[in-house]
């Protein structure tokens, strides 16, 4: 946690060396990445370490509905994965607020959504694995299918190193993105990496994920787009409910499930 602390402090930071149009595109990757750390929860938490949190195993005392849906958001909050998004937000909101004080109010309530996507979609993770728990093949199918994204980053890092090793190469297949980008040379760090992120622009793919509609809300004011940033709020807001209500509907589906296998042991 102190290293995710320190990690919020320097995005943070770097976000206020950076332009507010740079600093959207740059919080969009941060927070893409985080929505595919959440989606990997259940993979990660396959160890002896970290024990999942099951929901069904509460099924058999008698808890309430409303009390099961909101325990088992609390839990993911405080989660591992929950408390240092939690910081790097931090950072996040931080760093905007100094682009532009007055849109303070209107970054905090879209990190409100921002959060709540990456909590609900990891708990709608957790929801899947529940629902295929009794078959072991087909949570070993789910493991698997998570942690392929992994397995590509991993052997797609020796493409990665002959792209960084040869100029040349990567400048050739990042041509048709960056177009026609002035020389980083004798540029400041913070200089060079805004000047790249305003011509490659991520928010071209990014805005199309859940994610990116709660960081726009967070980022969309400090660039001057008020109206942009609120149709954003609004749209991850709806979202969000969304997902609750999915992670809802799925724990009353389980709670049904769980309810007729109890009676028919009782019966026999």
């Amino acid at each position: 946690l102190p290293l995710f602390f320190g990690m919020g402090l320097a995005l943070g930071w770097g976000v206020t060396r950076l332009s507010p149009d740079g600093a959207l595109e740059l919080l969009l990757i941060v927070n893409s990445a985080m929505l595919f750390f959440w989606l990997l929860l259940p993979a990660s938490y396959n160890s002896e370490i970290m024990e999942r949190f099951e929901l069904s195993r509460l099924f058999v005392h008698p808890v309430r509905f409303p009390s099961l849906v909101t325990g088992s958001i609390v839990v993911s909050l405080l989660s591992y994965t929950g408390l240092w998004s939690l910081l790097i937000l931090l950072g996040e909101i931080a760093g905007l607020a100094w682009h532009k004080p007055l849109a303070l109010p209107l970054i905090l309530v879209g990190a409100v959504p921002t959060f709540a996507i990456l909590v609900l979609g990891g708990r709608l993770m957790d929801d899947l694995l529940d629902l295929v728990a009794d078959d072991r093949r087909l949570r070993g199918l789910l493991l698997f299918l998570t942690s392929m994204p992994l397995m590509l980053i991993i052997f797609g890092n020796y493409y990665i190193q002959v792209l960084v090793t040869n100029p040349d190469t990567l400048l050739r297949v990042l041509e048709p993105w960056v177009g026609d980008m002035p020389s980083v040379e004798g540029l400041a760090v913070s200089q060079a990496i805004d000047l790249i992120l305003t011509h490659l622009r991520p928010s071209r793919l990014l805005l199309w994920l859940p994610p990116g509609w709660g960081t726009a809300a967070m980022a969309a004011p400090v660039t001057g787009q008020w109206a942009t940033g609120l149709g954003f709020l609004v749209l991850s807001l709806a979202f969000s409910g969304l997902l609750l209500w999915i992670h809802a509907a799925v724990t009353r589906r389980m709670m049904q499930g769980a309810a007729l296998r109890i009676g028919t042991e009782r019966v026999r």
